[in-house]
């Protein structure tokens, strides 16, 4: 989705477009021109979106990642089961892990 998408997103949530410049950090004006197809052209602009979006303000400026590789070429984690709301372990059933 792209920074006018995430706007509308935010505005369809009941945010009004004062509120979510107020939110960012940015003026009123700025939205205003981004919701009429004119992006910022201030990098800092972009970050302040970005953190406000909790993502990298490359990815939302490009829709592009900007890591060296994909996240396929990172290594696979190996997850360690975690005990059921019983206090059972998954892999050994009947074995308590409380004391």
């Amino acid at each position: 989705m792209d920074l006018k998408g995430l706007i509308h997103r935010e505005l369809g949530e009941g945010l009004t477009e004062t509120e979510l410049a107020t939110a960012v950090g940015v003026s009123l004006h700025t939205i205003e021109d981004i919701l009429s197809d004119k992006p910022p052209q201030d990098p800092t602009i972009w970050e302040k979106f970005a953190t406000h979006f909790r993502m990298d303000a490359d990815f939302l400026r490009t829709g592009e990642s900007t890591h060296p590789q994909p996240w396929s070429h990172y290594p696979k984690t190996t997850s360690t089961p975690v005990p059921s709301r019983c206090g059972k372990s998954p892999c050994s059933p009947g074995v308590s892990l409380t004391r």
